[in-house]
């Protein structure tokens, strides 16, 4: 009878474990979908029956975070710290926040309480770099990157650090350098390759850029943003009006909701432009 009333238990114990699994996922996915008010709606009865529960503490910081809500979300995870001041991610969240915000001492402060937590954890680690890349202490940031990359040469979240701190130093071809190794490395380089595509523009490599997003384009010919970003480098650095707005339509068709109608009419105003079209014949481009 003991062991049924125990085996009973830990059946009961296990039940509730995974109802707030699934409760958690539903917050997050609602989340990634904008509903906002329902993962609220989900969340907040929750937590009021468990006031002292870090997981769903941690569930509306990042809640709030999607909503923009960042000083709420920053008393979020400083409540998470209360209640486990052992949980590494709520610190490496707080680095992220307080820098965003310009607060050195605080993003520096979690960042580096992170790897006191768990000195072992390569994601604190690449959260320390971030912060001091962040708060523009590139020296700091190279010491520890370098650290980072000896052991994990090949790891893309270790390697994008390079990309970043690349740019923040303003070195362009090292930024370019480990995005794409980033990109050569990652099990999924969509992202990076978008980002490429930026890099390359601003390196003023602008056929570069295109090819980039036109390959990218070929295995996802749905991917809007990409469709977006091609049109726009169409527009704004080959003058080629007619194959703009034929993106711009695409982006349309894909997803109704963007603002690709004023690339649209945009595009048609320059092709009507007289002087517009004089000012391309006479600019060496």
């Amino acid at each position: 009878m003991v062991l049924l009333g125990n085996t009973s238990n830990l059946f009961m114990c296990r039940a509730d474990e995974l109802s707030e699994i699934n409760q958690l996922s539903k917050i997050e996915y609602l989340s990634s979908k904008k509903k906002f008010q329902q993962a609220h709606k989900v969340i907040e009865p929750l937590l009021k029956n468990n006031p002292n529960n870090a997981a769903l503490h941690l569930a509306l910081a990042e809640l709030l975070g999607s909503e923009g809500k960042t000083a709420e979300s920053i008393n979020e995870y400083l409540t998470v710290r209360r209640i486990d001041n052992s949980d590494l991610q709520s610190c490496l969240k707080l680095s992220q926040l307080y820098a965003e915000n310009s607060d050195q001492e605080n993003s520096l402060r979690y960042a580096r309480l992170a790897v006191a937590i768990k000195p072992d954890s390569l994601h604190a680690k690449i959260g320390l770099v971030n912060a001091f890349i962040e708060n523009n202490l590139t020296r700091a940031a190279q010491e520890e990157f370098s650290n980072l990359l000896a052991k994990s040469k090949n790891n893309p979240d270790v390697l994008i650090l390079g990309y970043k701190l690349g740019k923040k130093q303003g070195n362009n071809n090292k930024a370019k350098y480990y995005l794409l190794e980033t990109i050569r490395y990652s099990k999924d380089p969509t992202r990076f390759e978008l980002e490429l595509s930026d890099l390359l523009e601003h390196m003023r490599d602008y056929k570069a850029a295109r090819k980039c997003l036109e390959d990218l384009l070929s295995k996802y010919p749905d991917y809007s943003e990409a469709r977006l970003r091609l049109a726009q480098n169409l527009e704004f650095y080959f003058y080629d009006f007619e194959s703009a707005i034929k993106e711009y339509q695409n982006v349309l068709a894909i997803n109704p909701n963007t603002k690709a109608s004023l690339g649209i009419e945009r595009c048609r105003k320059k092709k009507n432009d007289l002087a517009f079209r004089l000012k391309l014949m006479l600019t060496d481009r």
